[in-house]
């Protein structure tokens, strides 16, 4: 298997989760589009403005990780 393969396959994917997550929670924490902020209480701004990001970086890369690693397992066995 190809590590450096895998490595920089969870590393990009989990750079676009993150990504989306950061999108998604600045989307939440408008209740309307023409609105830029509204009154959101401190918890929730915690969890949409950083853990959603986290959240979204951690499945980026294991979903990133795990596609690359069916690939190369199927491709392993195809050549045998």
């Amino acid at each position: 298997m190809n590590y450096r393969l895998i490595l920089a396959t969870g590393l990009i994917t989990s750079t676009l989760g993150a990504t989306l997550g950061w999108g998604v929670g600045q989307m939440a924490l408008r209740r309307y589009p023409s609105q830029m902020r509204t009154h959101v209480s401190q918890g929730y701004q915690t969890l949409y403005d950083r853990r959603l990001v986290w959240v979204g970086a951690i499945a980026g890369g294991l979903i990133g990780m795990g596609q690359v690693c069916v690939l190369q397992m199927k491709k392993l066995e195809d050549q045998d």
